[in-house]
């Protein structure tokens, strides 16, 4: 395991719930949708949105995660 895993080995299933629970809801929902196994296509399908939009939401969302965790990692 690298230390970049074991780094963030240390947030806990609640910080990182919490820090989800904190995306914008669109980002949110693209997020949810995607841990849950759906394809870009089909997220784009049940949102009625393009699938170009799905990838924005989705990298927005992860960086969003990574910057409200990252003081969790480091602390």
């Amino acid at each position: 395991m690298s230390d970049v895993d074991r780094s963030w080995s240390r947030v806990t299933q609640e910080e990182f719930l919490r820090a989800v629970e904190l995306l914008p809801a669109e980002s949110r929902e693209v997020f949810e949708l995607r841990a849950f196994g759906r394809a870009y296509d089909q997220i784009a399908a049940e949102l009625q949105i393009s699938r170009e939009a799905v990838g924005f939401r989705l990298r927005l969302a992860r960086a969003l995660l990574r910057e409200a965790l990252v003081g969790v990692v480091h602390a």
